[in-house]
């Protein structure tokens, strides 16, 4: 939420989806957002989140209660309020690791298009030898993470409907680092540190 292409946030297409989970750079704990300029489609979807009810026992689709809860939705109100400042922190974050970084040779910072304006709900970076240097970082309680470690193609309910190399090994590289808005320059310096440690000696 909140990123740009070519300095607009207007959609392109139908609909956006948004996620509100907890590891998101906003949260409502739990749930999300469809935003759409489509009267229809807003329409069907407040149906179905609503047990594919229109009225009151009028039931049209097989639904689901996706319905957000008052106070999920009092959180998402509050923190949306502090999103720009949220935001402008983030990428001020993650500017100051691509500087901290640059001089890592086995290490490829987050590419973004001059076009988009990022905002940081992860900074991931492609790293050699990543599972030692994730190994690393829990070692000395730096947050660090692989959110993705298998590719969509090879989970049980797609398995086999694509052959993606390129994305089997990035898979196996890709490391997410702290970016989050209360992180300090110390705490900042101390990722990067880390990173050049475990890489100097290798």
């Amino acid at each position: 939420i909140g990123a740009k292409w070519n300095g607009s946030r207007n959609l392109k297409d139908d609909a956006a989806c948004l996620s509100f989970y907890p590891t998101k750079n906003m949260t409502t704990m739990e749930g999300g957002a469809i935003l759409t300029d489509d009267d229809q489609l807003a329409e069907n979807a407040r149906i179905i989140r609503n047990v594919g009810m229109r009225a009151r026992y009028e039931y049209l689709y097989v639904g689901f209660n996706y319905r957000m809860t008052a106070v999920g939705a009092a959180i998402g109100t509050e923190q949306l309020k502090k999103l720009d400042g949220w935001t402008q922190k983030r990428q001020s974050n993650a500017k100051a690791l691509n500087e901290l970084l640059s001089g890592v040779k086995q290490v490829q910072t987050p590419y973004c298009d001059k076009r988009a304006t990022h905002v940081f709900h992860q900074y991931t970076i492609k790293a050699e030898n990543r599972d030692a240097l994730k190994a690393h970082l829990d070692s000395k309680g730096i947050g660090n993470a692989v959110f993705y470690p298998m590719p969509l193609h090879s989970i049980p309910v797609l398995e086999a409907t694509a052959d993606c190399p390129v994305t089997e090994r990035v898979c196996k590289q890709v490391l997410s680092l702290p970016v989050h808005p209360s992180l300090t320059e110390n705490d900042l310096h101390q990722v990067a540190d880390a990173i050049k440690g475990f890489y100097s000696k290798a």
